[in-house]
């Protein structure tokens, strides 16, 4: 039970973190839109997090990057390791938010 609360309270402040990030980000078809040349980089804030393990995953399911939380502060994913294409962000087995990079 507490896993499930604890899952849930990193989703929804992860996703309230990428609404309000300061990126330039469009929402489309529920998704964010990155421009890979005005996004050098996508911010992360996850709060309560620390030690988590996160993946990103492209739209065939590969790992393209992974990561571990290592504060509350933002962390930083450079898009141009990324590559173009559509992206789901993971924490643990639990998928986050979709998001594309153009």
């Amino acid at each position: 039970m507490k896993t499930i609360i604890r899952k849930t309270a990193i989703a929804a402040a992860f996703i309230f973190a990428v609404v309000t990030s300061s990126f330039n980000a469009n929402a489309q078809e529920d998704n964010l839109v990155y421009e890979i040349n005005s996004n050098p980089s996508i911010g992360i804030t996850i709060p309560n997090a620390v030690g988590a393990s996160y993946l990103i995953k492209n739209q065939n399911g590969a790992i393209v990057y992974k990561g571990q939380v290592k504060s509350d502060k933002t962390f930083y994913i450079p898009t141009k390791k990324l590559g173009t294409g559509k992206f789901c962000f993971y924490i643990g087995s639990l998928a986050i938010q979709s998001f594309q990079v153009k």
